[in-house]
């Protein structure tokens, strides 16, 4: 509550889960996929869309592994 009340009084100062903020962790997590599908090094910002990532990494999953097929069993 206390950053949200420091945001109000003052707009320069951004709010931790502000959505640049909040962009640059999912855009690290999603470089971190890609290395792991691509066994390299990769460069941020990534170019692209996040949502091909997702899907490429959802295709190298095994079937069983999937989050979809835990929560049906």
């Amino acid at each position: 509550m206390r950053l949200l009340a420091d945001w109000l009084d003052d707009p320069r100062r951004a709010h931790p889960s502000n959505l640049e903020t909040s962009y640059h962790g999912f855009e690290i997590l999603m470089g971190l996929a890609l290395s792991s599908l691509e066994r390299r090094r990769v460069d941020l910002p990534i170019p692209g869309t996040p949502e091909a990532i997702l899907e490429r990494l959802r295709d190298a999953l095994p079937e069983d592994e999937r989050p979809a097929a835990r929560a049906s069993s």
